[in-house]
């Protein structure tokens, strides 16, 4: 017997083999099977209900959710409209013709033939299909109009919410923004123009920058009081714990669609599956990892050769960080180049942490969803690079690599101001400010705040800061 690993394109795990005499034919468990995503079991993903069948209404055609929405202007904003429409390829001039009839038949746009103050140009980009993309360019009426304020949900926050969910719907709407009718007092400040003349916007563009904050209000209003529901723009995730409970949620969600004349994208709607991928994480029973398509994305990156390409690479697995153990110490090579002062100098060391980092992001890292009925624990560390914490809860072994408890937040991050390399004394850094910067800057607080039996574990570097601290009262 001896210990291996196994891969199946991104998924990778590590198995006992055992080598029997005259076995000709090798065999491979269910549970190994279905953690290399080679086998599902079917069972769990039938739903009792039929959604597109119950609920036809509620995919087709293009909503309209609430009132007429007016854009309103910032007091003293100038006017902008540009009066020749940008070039064309030829080949695109059909297509684009043929895009512009379809939006106006939908009554998403309508032709402009008097004279409007505002008037924005146009971009064409291509989609992977053969097909093309309208963009209208509003970046100069952002900069006047006045901005909604609702808060955006924060993605860790939503996924520490799941629980032992087991069973997944996911629902797209069918346009998102285009579903919110707009004033016929404002249509004209979305005119723009194209080589076919020029139009304007009846249904809320994507574009505008107000639009993200007023959909995610008027989508959290409908379903506002609903347990095992999370939306996030356009995408509404409903999860739970058994299918009974998940279907009658399903259920209701689709009603209170219906109600408020919402339209679903059925071809991009997910119904009662035990995987799947909401905003860029693969969501199952065993936990939570990242898209395999955003890994591969870092995985095929070459080795940076300016400032620039750092930035990139950087930003890329910014938000798989915290799948990631010791992270800052992995990337402090590379953010030592980000130094204004310091040359571009790619050696051993940027080399060494580059790959490590593709390394530990290909090996299909998986973190716990955050149970509040769970004991907690953080651990927390100091090094010449940064803070960081750990936030532990008990349960069984899910992650492939190692025998390490389940983990449902894996955070770390450089000190604040100082560059990589350099922890300043420890007179010379404020107790309470350390406190709030690990437990707030590190996301931790919204999952330790109000739970009960949360211990909190240092290191020593840290203890004097713990210790002499007034946030001590969280614990």
């Amino acid at each position: 017997m001896f210990v291996s690993t196994l891969r199946n394109g991104n998924y990778e795990i590590k198995e006992k083999i055992y080598v029997i005499r005259r076995l000709s034919e090798p065999l491979l468990s269910r549970r190994a099977c279905e953690l290399l995503n080679l086998a599902r079991r079917i069972e769990v993903v039938a739903t009792r209900i039929n959604p597109i069948k119950e609920f036809p209404e509620v995919f087709e055609g293009l909503g309209q959710i609430g009132n007429h929405y007016e854009i309103k202007l910032k007091p003293g904003a100038k006017v902008y409209a540009v009066h020749t429409p940008r070039r064309v390829p030829i080949p695109l001039m059909e297509k684009l013709k043929t895009r512009l009839e379809e939006l106006e038949k939908a009554g998403i746009i309508a032709q402009v033939n008097v004279a409007t103050e505002w008037c924005a140009p146009t971009v064409i980009a291509g989609k992977p299909n053969g097909d093309i993309r309208l963009c209208v360019d509003l970046s100069r009426l952002n900069e006047h109009v006045q901005r909604e304020v609702h808060p955006m949900p924060v993605v860790e926050h939503m996924l520490g919410q799941l629980g032992e969910a087991r069973f997944f719907s996911k629902l797209d709407a069918n346009s998102g923004f285009n579903q919110i009718p707009l004033s016929p007092d404002c249509q004209h400040l979305t005119t723009f123009i194209t080589p076919f003349g020029r139009y304007k916007y009846c249904r809320m563009p994507f574009g505008i920058s107000l639009a993200p904050k007023y959909f995610q209000r008027v989508m959290s209003i409908i379903l506002q009081g609903m347990d095992g529901v999370m939306c996030y723009l356009d995408d509404i995730l409903i999860f739970a714990s058994d299918s009974k409970t998940h279907d009658r949620i399903l259920r209701l969600v689709l009603r209170k669609l219906k109600e408020a004349k919402v339209t679903l994208n059925k071809a991009k709607c997910v119904f009662g599956v035990p995987r799947i991928n909401f905003l860029g994480h693969i969501l199952d029973e065993d936990g939570i990892r990242p898209d395999p398509a955003k890994i591969e994305a870092v995985a095929k990156m070459p080795a940076p050769t300016d400032v620039h390409g750092v930035r990139r690479f950087l930003g890329m697995v910014n938000h798989l960080g915290r799948f990631v153990e010791n992270l800052s110490e992995i990337v402090a090579p590379l953010n030592q180049l980000l130094v204004k002062s310091q040359d571009f100098v790619w050696d051993c060391s940027q080399e060494r942490g580059f790959r490590k980092l593709k390394e530990l992001l290909t090996t299909q890292p998986i973190l716990a969803a955050y149970d509040v009925r769970k004991p907690t624990m953080v651990s927390s560390d100091a090094s010449s690079y940064g803070l960081g914490a750990v936030l532990k809860q008990e349960g069984p072994v899910v992650t492939r690599q190692t025998s390490l408890p389940k983990l449902p937040g894996l955070l770390g991050t450089q000190i604040p101001g100082r560059p990589a390399g350099f922890l300043p004394p420890r007179h010379q850094l404020d107790p309470p400010s350390v406190c709030h910067f690990l437990l707030w800057n590190l996301s931790i607080n919204t999952s330790l705040e109000g739970a009960p039996a949360n211990l909190l574990l240092l290191a020593f570097p840290l203890l004097p800061f713990y210790f002499s601290a007034a946030s001590l009262h969280y614990f």
